[in-house]
């Protein structure tokens, strides 16, 4: 009766058309036949009619013979059309609980007295993960009686995770993981995904069908000796990434070591081969065969800046120990000379860091030396306490205009960063000393417009949450000193800044609602020194006749609001909508705050996150005066099953009971009588809105934006569409717009009541795969207030199976013209082009300047397109 069990599925199942005893299709992407038979409740199938024989043919055409190695390595063609290389090496699933007694299967046994086994027919030897088979084996046993030595001729496979061989004839010692093989044809994974490790395989990654690259090297050896389970030496060897059926590029060496454990290949009398054709000798040469840190040179990177004319770049990396390296990058600029980069990187167990130094002894168009210099490091004490330290230095403000960099923002920066802070951080305290200080790249840069360095600010902030029943409490303390190195014999005022805010609040949290007062009480005080400047053209500095200041205020706030929510569907979709109406309330008492210096202060754009903030400043110089309520209505769609947001969208105003007479203004020798913020007299601010939309599955539109329903202006307004159906087909396009962009306001520009200058622009990016082999990417960005484009590129990429090139060129803004008005944006165009090209599988390169142009479209990932 139990017989009758088995058969019968299995006569079902022969009786579909088209399947039938010899071939098994379920699990079998390879298509190789089976014989079954049963075993208890189980069928027990074993591969027949293997054509490993055919490997070893003569007079086999070539077409036939790629077709017969393809067969033996695995090979399974596919017709998804994304995947380049046609097809992808398929290999067993790993055993995760292997054991480690040697099985031995074969039609035919002859035994020794001296304990050798003959078996002939069919023969499998498996151990672990490990799998050997022949036509004939001679296996001999150790002094333990256990099967050691095998002698294998006849249609000789070897094989484990990751690996495959295939030879006429060889020997095998199953105990210490050593082989040779004659006349033998390999696989062996070369890496993983990007930024991968081969130190642990896992079944997933041993299967990787990626669809722009095998992830394995294949070849021809007269002879494969395997001198540990990860090391092997190929004699008179070919080695490919390419698929089976591929010729675009094949190395040829007398020989080839391959160390997996280190993840390096060495091969010696090198032959490059293109096309079958060779190009390029190397008497030696090493090669990485993961993505593993290692030395050695990197591909070469080619370019052009209009600055400095043509460049090739050819690094060479160091890998000094396993936490510390040395990245050393020789640029040739044809009209300059030769630009020296040393990138040294360290990590230990509390410290990370980088040092980066370039330097050119000549350049030949400015007859003089050119030197930067760039040093970060980031410290983790046990679990409270770290440390950070940023250090920044070029030579010349023209250093970044002038040579390529990785990093095209440092191109636009008018000042140079340099600080060192030390943090403690524990569940209720955070500490902090920060000093820190800038370098004016342009010297015409006004003192008015040049920042104050710290020296120190020191923060001590505590947190309290639940003290007592429903009542927080939050204590935020700051002492700053202020200086400014005078400029041309003019000074500005500096001095010391006490900040004290202890916080009481009283949350009462339901699922319908939440209700939230609290009390603030600001307490800031200055000692002013240099108070009296001089003023001269372009340099005047206000009076400051007091030396100690003292401003105390309290803070009211009152934040209040309730949650509904409802369950509907639409076009067979299931969703939830929220609905959030929401109260802000904030007093604070007015007090004259002109005779305060703006150390640090400055004034942001209106927004839909203005209608929840106390301040409208961003730095504690100053705190408005208010006596207003903020009223806001928010509502979410949320799709139940994927929890995916469909739409969001908020609406509010600020409703005000008192005018804002707190202004930038500062100084007693100031006309502070038109100075103020906006709205300032108003009974009501701008209608602040933002509606984000996914209208289409792939298609998103997200706007923000303020009204003002007095003058009827739209004050500002930002749009973005986006689509993206995969990371490899993104389209963006966005504008923004804003009437008055007080952000960008300079000192210099607040002191003399300069009104602010508009923003207008629009950007549209793209990244887009024409076909599986072919990759396109472009950005354009216009400000239209200066008629001017300030950054542009477009570039193009053939991705192949076993190499990839990429050509990128690009304009853009070096600088503002005129560092003391940063929204003049008329500088001239830097045009620029980059090269890169990539054997898959052989060596890599250093980190792309492409991807740092990439990352400005937005949805870009780096292992999404055009890499």
């Amino acid at each position: 009766m139990n017989l009758h069990r088995k058969i019968l599925p299995l006569a079902m199942l022969c009786a579909i058309p088209g399947i039938g005893l010899s071939k098994i299709t379920i699990e079998n992407p390879l298509q190789k036949s089976w014989q079954c038979s049963a075993n208890g409740d189980t069928w027990q199938c074993v591969e027949i009619n293997s054509n490993n024989a055919d490997l070893f043919k003569k007079g086999v055409l070539p077409k036939e013979k790629k077709q017969i190695i393809a067969d033996a390595l695995g090979w399974v063609p596919t017709n998804d059309p994304n995947n380049i290389c046609g097809g992808y090496y398929y290999q067993a699933p790993i055993n995760k609980n292997p054991s480690n007694e040697a099985k031995i299967n074969a039609q035919q046994y002859q035994y020794a007295r001296s304990g050798t086994i003959t078996a002939e027919g069919a023969v499998e030897v498996n151990k672990g993960n490990q799998y050997l088979a022949a036509d004939k084996a001679v296996l001999k046993q150790n002094k333990d009686k256990k099967i050691d030595q095998i002698d294998l001729t006849g249609n000789v496979n070897l094989s484990q995770p990751g690996q495959l061989a295939i030879g006429s004839q060889g020997q095998a010692n199953i105990s210490n993981n050593t082989a040779t093989l004659d006349d033998t044809y390999y696989l062996i994974r070369v890496r993983q995904k990007p930024g991968g490790s081969m130190a642990n395989l896992t079944s997933d990654e041993i299967n990787n069908k990626a669809s722009n690259f095998t992830g394995y090297a294949h070849g021809h050896a007269n002879q494969i000796i395997q001198k540990s389970k990860t090391d092997y030496t190929l004699k008179k060897a070919t080695y490919a990434t390419d698929s089976p059926y591929g010729n675009d590029w094949m190395l040829g060496a007398t020989t080839i070591d391959l160390d997996r454990e280190s993840g390096l290949g060495t091969a010696y009398n090198t032959l490059f081969y293109v096309k079958d054709v060779p190009i390029l000798y190397w008497p030696y040469m090493t090669f990485p065969i993961d993505n593993r840190r290692r030395t050695g040179f990197l591909y070469p990177t080619a370019g052009y800046n209009s600055n400095s004319g043509y460049y090739l770049s050819t690094p060479f990396y160091w890998n000094l120990a396993p936490n510390y390296d040395l990245l050393l990058t020789p640029t040739i600029y044809n009209h300059r000379g030769i630009l020296m980069d040393g990138n040294f990187r360290y990590l230990t167990e509390t410290q990370s860091g980088n040092l980066d130094l370039q330097y050119m002894p000549h350049d030949r168009r400015n007859n003089t030396n050119r030197k930067a210099l760039s040093f970060t490091d980031n410290g983790q004490y046990g679990r409270n306490w770290s440390s950070y330290i940023n250090y920044q230095y070029i030579g010349d403000k023209d250093f970044y205009n002038d040579f390529d960099s990785d990093n095209i923002g440092l191109s636009t920066q008018t000042l140079l960063d340099r600080q060192a802070s030390v943090s403690y951080i524990d569940p209720h305290w955070n500490f902090n000393t920060t000093v820190q200080s800038y370098d004016v790249i342009d010297d015409t840069m006004f003192l008015a417009n040049r920042p104050y360095s710290t020296l120190p600010q020191i923060n001590a902030n505590a947190a309290y949450p639940g003290l007592l029943p429903h009542m927080d409490f939050n204590w935020d303390n700051q002492f700053t000193y202020f200086a400014k190195p005078g400029l041309n014999g003019v000074s500005q005022v500096e001095g010391q800044r006490y900040y004290s805010a202890p916080k009481v609040s009283f949350p009462f949290q339901k699922s319908w609602g939440f209700f939230t007062p609290s009390l603030t009480l600001s307490e800031t005080a200055y000692t002013l020194q240099n108070r009296s400047a001089a003023s001269t053209t372009g340099f005047s500095q206000n009076q400051y006749p007091e030396q100690n200041i003292i401003r105390s205020l309290p803070i009211i706030n009152i934040d209040t609001g309730l949650y509904f929510d409802r369950k509907f569907s639409f076009n067979d979709h299931s969703y939830t909508q929220t609905l959030e109406p929401r109260l802000f309330y904030t007093y604070i008492p007015y007090q004259n705050q002109s005779n305060i210096p703006l150390f640090d202060t400055s004034l942001s754009n209106f927004s839909y996150a203005s209608l929840f903030q106390t301040n409208v400043f961003t730095g504690i110089d100053r705190i408005n005066n208010a006596n207003q309520v903020s009223y806001a209505l928010e509502t979410s769609v949320n799709d139940q099953d994927t929890g995916m947001s469909v739409l969001s969208a908020g609406i509010g105003q600020i409703l005000y009971f008192a005018d804002r007479k707190v202004s930038l203004c500062s100084g007693t020798n100031a006309d502070c009588t038109n100075s103020y913020v906006p709205f300032h007299d108003s009974t009501t601010s701008d209608i602040a809105a933002f509606f984000n939309y996914r209208f289409l599955p792939h298609w998103q539109l997200m706007t923000s934006g303020t009204y003002n329903p007095i003058n009827n202006n739209v004050d500002s307004q930002t749009y973005q569409i986006q689509y993206m159906p995969d990371n490899n087909h993104i389209f963006n396009v966005a504008y923004q717009n804003i009437k008055n962009n007080y952000a960008l306001l300079t000192p210099d520009q607040i002191r003399q009541n300069v009104p602010p200058d508009p923003l207008s622009q629009v950007t549209v990016s793209s990244i887009w795969r024409l076909t599986p082999h072919w990759s396109v990417t472009g950005l354009w960005s216009y400000a239209f207030n200066s008629r001017h484009t300030t950054n542009m590129f477009a570039g193009i990429q053939y991705d192949a199976c076993s190499w990839a090139v990429r050509f990128l060129a690009q304009r853009y803004v070096n600088s503002s013209s005129d560092p003391n008005n940063p929204t003049n944006i008329t500088g001239p165009l830097t045009n620029a082009f980059i090269v890169q090209f990539e054997l898959k599988g052989l060596g890599g390169s250093s980190e792309s300047s492409l991807d740092e142009r990439l990352t400005m479209i937005p949805g870009y990932t780096p292992n999404g397109g055009f890499n």
